[in-house]
């Protein structure tokens, strides 16, 4: 795990990266530029945080994200497929029209994000936490998704098709046009009530 280091402005508690004394509201535009040309020129990207912030149209392909913090970010039109992740925090986040496909992600935290239009097919996705998510027109077909959760999420036109659901935890989930045509559902958890 890391520590979250704050913003040294007077009042301020805003976590702020590693980097500066001060959070991105103390420090004006530079600072996205900044976590922009660092996410580009590295294929390694360590410990970063970077919380709050909106990407749009970034090409981060096959890079390996380690023990970093995207809480409240948005991503429009972004691609990391291919990437690793590793303990990554994506909470309280907004992907639209952002691939992730064929990633190999462990241990990585969405809970109450909203993903829409968005790709994560052919992926490990192996023990990732998607509680309270609102997810629409998704597709997570060829993927394992072993041990992940998706408590009390809600899922609409999503797709899981031949994909490893085993021990996938889908108590207290809105399922509504969700596929799972060809995944192993015995061993996930459901109520009954939330499927259609």
């Amino acid at each position: 795990m890391f520590n979250l280091k704050f913003c040294v402005w007077p009042g301020c508690n805003d976590p702020k990266s590693e980097d500066s004394r001060l959070c991105k509201k103390h420090r004006g535009g530079a600072y996205k530029e900044e976590i922009i040309s660092y996410l580009q020129s590295h294929d390694v990207i360590r410990d970063l945080k970077a919380p709050g912030l909106n990407f749009e149209n970034l090409d981060l392909k096959n890079k390996h994200f380690i023990n970093c913090y995207f809480h409240h970010t948005q991503w429009d039109n972004c691609s990391f497929d291919g990437s690793r992740f590793q303990m990554v925090f994506f909470d309280d986040s907004i992907f639209n029209y952002t691939s992730m496909e064929h990633v190999d992600m462990i241990h990585c935290v969405f809970t109450e994000s909203a993903l829409l239009e968005s790709s994560w097919k052919g992926s490990d996705l192996v023990s990732v936490n998607w509680n309270r998510i609102k997810c629409r027109h998704c597709n997570f077909s060829e993927s394992d998704l072993y041990y992940s959760r998706f408590v009390a999420a809600s899922l609409k036109d999503v797709k899981f098709i031949d994909c490893n659901l085993k021990r996938v935890d889908f108590c207290l989930a809105r399922l509504k046009r969700v596929s799972m045509r060809y995944s192993n559902v015995e061993e996930a958890y459901f109520q009954t009530e939330n499927r259609e």
